[in-house]
């Protein structure tokens, strides 16, 4: 990404989810002056788009419910927005700082899970990056063996992360893709290798794409179901909420998607909530 958009994406940050933005502010998250913020930043975003900072400062809309605008560079998504504060925050953990911008976030799904050993993640990360198979020991459900692995994709699933990528554990049978969760090696056996990686051009539960459909549990209680129509369906009458369609699912992350939505704690009873039906074509 180059520069300018990364300070256009900041600026926008603090306008449209702050609320407010000075040339003093946006200088001090960059480490420049206020003055070098004002030529070099702010006058060429309203040379370039008017008078959108004022805009996207604006209120809700009333008569949409929704924003004036839209940012042009920074995020939308309330989710999105949450993943950029906690990296922040993890950054300027790491440094010993405080964050440049953000509130504070409680990570509660990561509460209680033991972080996986850093060397065999950072040895995953950097073979992902580098496109390289790695040879490790690791205890799968089933047995504890050797295994050449290329990661290809860093998948999370709330509290727990795994690699998604091709396992091979023998020069003369095929190996296959899968799951691999890094607190489950006991051991890297050796120096990666290049010449050995698989990339995820193959895998098939990877590429294909489908639209998870759910059905209401229709023993739920009312107070509970009014509570998920305005969670997922807001706007929706009463009659027509009941049904849930996830598209664009992995077909290798159904289970994931499925195990996430199934079930859910209401005070300290257990409910299930949508249940899924066969997967449908995407």
């Amino acid at each position: 990404m180059r520069k300018w958009k990364i300070k256009y994406a900041l600026l926008e940050y603090l306008v449209y989810w702050e609320g407010r933005v000075t040339g003093a502010r946006l200088g001090q998250l960059l480490g420049r002056t206020r003055e070098h913020v004002q030529r070099e930043i702010l006058a060429p975003y309203r040379r370039e788009f008017g008078d959108r900072l004022e805009l996207l400062a604006a209120s809700i809309d009333p008569d949409t419910d929704r924003p004036r605008v839209q940012p042009e560079f920074a995020p939308v998504a309330p989710g999105a927005l949450i993943d950029i504060v906690r990296g922040e925050a993890r950054f300027a953990e790491a440094v010993g700082e405080s964050p440049r911008f953000g509130i504070p976030v409680e990570d509660v799904a990561a509460m209680g899970f033991r972080e996986p050993n850093a060397r065999y993640f950072r040895t995953l990360y950097r073979a992902c990056v580098q496109r390289r198979a790695v040879p490790i020991e690791y205890v799968s459900k089933r047995r504890t063996a050797a295994v050449w692995f290329s990661p290809h994709t860093l998948v999370r699933d709330f509290a727990r992360a795994h690699f998604r990528g091709y396992a091979s554990w023998s020069d003369h049978q095929p190996g296959f893709y899968i799951d691999l969760v890094p607190s489950r090696i006991s051991r890297v056996i050796g120096d990666s290798d290049r010449s050995r990686f698989v990339s995820c051009d193959a895998d098939k539960d990877w590429n294909e794409r489908l639209t998870l459909t759910f059905n209401l549990n229709p023993n739920l209680p009312e107070n509970i179901r009014e509570i998920l129509r305005l969670e997922h369906h807001e706007g929706r009458s009463r009659q027509e909420f009941g049904r849930l369609a996830v598209r664009d699912v992995r077909l290798a992350l159904c289970r994931y998607v499925e195990r996430a939505l199934r079930y859910r704690f209401f005070g300290d009873s257990i409910q299930e909530i949508w249940i899924p039906n066969r997967f449908d074509s995407y």
